[in-house]
């Protein structure tokens, strides 16, 4: 699977991308495992509990994760997944 990390968590896992080889089916363990990995500052930003944190943007394959079961969102080894962290500006 590709993960692709953006703006502030390009910074918190130190690469733009990442070939991910661990087992995952749905988004959440995906997230839950790559918190794991890159610390507390990380699973802030990308989960709330069980759920995706209020803002941060998650594709799988272009399609935005919060459409097709959040959290619960199926990923396989062949996705593409993107992530984006909370944006603001003004």
């Amino acid at each position: 699977m590709m993960i692709r990390f953006f703006a502030t968590l390009r910074d918190l896992t130190g690469t733009a991308e990442l070939t991910w080889d661990g087992s995952a089916t749905e988004l959440g363990e995906l997230l839950a495992a790559l918190a794991d990995r890159y610390g507390p500052a990380f699973r802030g930003t990308v989960l709330a509990g069980a759920s995706l944190a209020p803002g941060v943007m998650v594709l799988v394959n272009g399609h935005n994760a919060r459409l097709t079961g959040g959290a619960r969102a199926p990923v396989s080894p062949d996705d593409e997944v993107s992530i984006f962290p909370p944006l603001a500006g003004g």
